[in-house]
């Protein structure tokens, strides 16, 4: 909805599904010489049995522009149930291994995103946009798996007039990401030219 020429908000609310993807369901990394059904070693499979997940979704925004500048704010929430949770311990004849599972619990994933455009001049622009997530269990805890508690990206572009051609360099930050059996890597920067 505009508010004013330069002003606008916006919302949506939704539900939405995630199938379990193949490595989900059918991994299947068991080292087993002997073939006596058990396992050498730490072992990795799927499950075939897990169900979709369900979220409800809520996206608000407010944003606008002035001159060549241009900006979104992104509030946004989600309600996650029957969660894919990755790599979770489980035994094969007391072998220990990981496999996955729908948790229990209730996942809610909650933040914000700061996007900003620049048109510097005419053939050079910027781009820039922040991320904060805070995803957990039932809303207390420790951040989930395989998502950073924030990322920001920043990218200089030039575009030659009338010409079929243009170059680009972007830096992107990644925050803290949790891993597996406690493990954490993130808090990293690429650059992209």
């Amino acid at each position: 909805h505009n508010l004013t020429d330069n002003l606008y908000i916006q919302a949506n609310i939704g539900t939405s599904f995630r199938l379990p993807d193949a490595e989900q369901l059918f991994l299947n990394e068991i080292y087993d010489e002997d073939n006596d059904g058990v396992p050498d070693d730490f072992f990795s499979v799927g499950n075939p049995n897990l169900k979709p997940e369900q979220s409800e979704n809520i996206n608000v925004s407010i944003g606008g522009s002035a001159g060549r500048l241009s900006w979104e704010l992104v509030g946004f929430s989600r309600e996650i149930t029957d969660y894919i949770e990755s790599y979770t311990t489980t035994y094969i004849a007391g072998v220990e291994g990981e496999s996955f599972i729908n948790t229990n619990d209730q996942v809610d994933i909650d933040g914000f995103e700061l996007i900003t455009a620049l048109q510097l001049t005419d053939t050079l622009s910027a781009n820039f946009s922040y991320t904060d997530t805070k995803a957990e269990l039932n809303g207390n805890g420790s951040q989930l798996q395989g998502i950073p508690e924030n990322e920001s990206k920043l990218r200089l572009g030039y575009r030659a007039q009338a010409q079929p051609w243009g170059l680009g360099f972007t830096l992107n930050h990644v925050g803290d990401i949790n891993e597996r059996r406690g493990e954490k890597r993130g808090n990293y920067t690429v650059m992209d030219l």
